[in-house]
C-alpha cells in the first residue's frame, strides 16, 4: 500500500507488523496542532476524505451531526487507491500545481515526512498546510467548533458531561477491540494470528450484542461519540470485512440486537448521507490487500 519515507514515496507494502507478524496500526503523525487552532468560525479549512475509509467516516459523521457541512467543505477523493495511494482528482489539489496524490499535501506540510498517508486530512487553506490526520482529534475539534458558534446549537451533543468517564473507557475499548480488529485479521501474516484476531473480534461482537440487548444506543437512549466510532465498523462488516478480511464466523445479520442498532443509527438524522456502499466495496475489493489464510467460517448448522 506504500508510504512516505523521508518525504519520498515508496510503493512497496509498508504495513507495520510486529516481529511475530501481528499487524499494528501506525499512530497519526500530524497531531497536536488543533488545541489552539482557530475554530470553524468561517470557511478556513477543507476536509480531505473518502466515504470508503472508516476513520474518515467518523469525521464525516461528526461534521454532519454537528451541523458543520456548510462551514467545512469536503474534498472527496477516489475510493480506490492508486500507485501512490489516495489520488486527487482534477481541481482537487489546493497546491495549484496539479498535484495528483494526497501524499503531496503531506510533504508540503512536512517535507521529510515518514509514515503512511492516511485520511482524513484537515487542510488549513490560509496557511497552506495540513493541520491534522487524526480522526479522534478532528472529531473533538468539530464538536468544540459547533459548541462555540454564536446563536447556533450543535445538533447532537456527542460527549454529554455526565457520560465522560464511561465514554472514555468505552471508546478506548472500541478502538482496540472492535475498530482495529478486522485489520488485524486481514493483515495478519500467519494463519494463527489471523485466527486469533477473528476469535477476538467475535468475542467483542458478542459483548456488543449483550450490551445492546438492553440499550437503544451504546450509552442508553443518548446518541454519543461511542456510536460515531462504532457505526463505521459495523456498516462495513457484512459488505467488506466478512468476505475480504475473512471475518466470517457470522454475519452481523445474525446478531438481532446489533442489526436493530445498525438500522436505528443509519436512520438517525444526518447519518445515511455519509454512507456510500459502492465506494466501500470499490475500496476494499479493488485496493486493499487480502490474505491467503484459510477462512475460519462460516459456522454452519447442518
Amino acid at each position: 500500500m506504500g508510504q512516505l519515507v523521508g518525504g519520498v514515496w515508496r510503493g512497496a507494502d509498508q504495513l507495520l507488523h510486529t516481529a511475530e507478524g501481528r499487524y499494528e496500526r501506525t499512530a497519526s503523525v500530524l497531531i497536536g496542532q488543533l488545541d489552539d487552532a482557530p475554530l470553524l468560525e468561517r470557511r478556513r479549512y477543507a476536509l480531505f476524505a473518502s466515504r470508503a475509509c472508516p476513520w474518515a467516516h467518523r469525521v464525516l459523521l461528526t461534521r454532519a451531526l454537528c451541523g458543520l457541512e456548510a462551514r467545512l467543505p469536503l474534498v472527496e477523493v477516489n475510493p480506490e487507491l492508486g500507485e501512490e495511494g489516495w489520488a486527487l482528482g482534477p481541481g482537487q489539489s489546493p497546491l495549484g500545481d496539479g498535484a495528483a496524490w494526497v501524499h503531496a499535501l503531506y510533504t508540503r506540510s512536512c517535507p521529510h515526512y515518514t509514515g503512511r498517508v492516511t485520511l482524513p486530512l484537515l487542510w488549513d487553506e490560509e496557511r497552506g498546510v495540513a493541520v491534522s490526520n487524526d480522526s479522534a482529534e478532528m472529531m473533538r475539534f468539530l464538536q468544540r467548533s459547533a459548541a462555540a458558534l454564536p446563536g447556533e446549537a450543535c445538533a447532537t451533543d456527542l460527549r454529554p458531561p455526565a457520560l465522560l468517564a464511561e465514554l472514555s473507557a468505552l471508546c478506548a475499548w472500541l478502538q482496540s477491540d472492535v475498530n482495529n480488529t478486522p485489520y488485524r485479521a486481514g493483515f495478519a501474516q500467519t494463519q494463527a494470528l489471523y485466527e486469533e484476531a477473528v476469535f477476538a473480534l467475535f468475542d467483542s461482537l458478542d459483548a456488543l450484542e449483550h450490551r445492546l440487548a438492553a440499550r437503544r444506543f451504546l450509552c442508553g437512549e443518548v446518541f454519543t461519540e461511542a456510536d460515531v466510532r462504532l457505526f463505521p465498523t459495523l456498516v462495513r462488516f457484512d459488505v467488506a470485512y466478512y468476505a475480504h478480511f475473512k471475518c466470517n464466523l457470522r454475519r452481523l445479520a445474525e446478531y438481532p440486537h446489533i442489526s436493530r442498532y445498525l438500522r436505528d443509527v443509519y436512520r438517525h438524522p444526518g447519518v445515511s448521507r455519509t454512507v456510500d456502499f459502492v465506494a466501500i466495496k470499490r475500496h476494499y475489493f479493488r485496493s486493499v490487500p487480502k490474505n491467503d489464510h484459510v477462512p475460519l467460517g462460516p459456522l454452519l448448522e447442518l
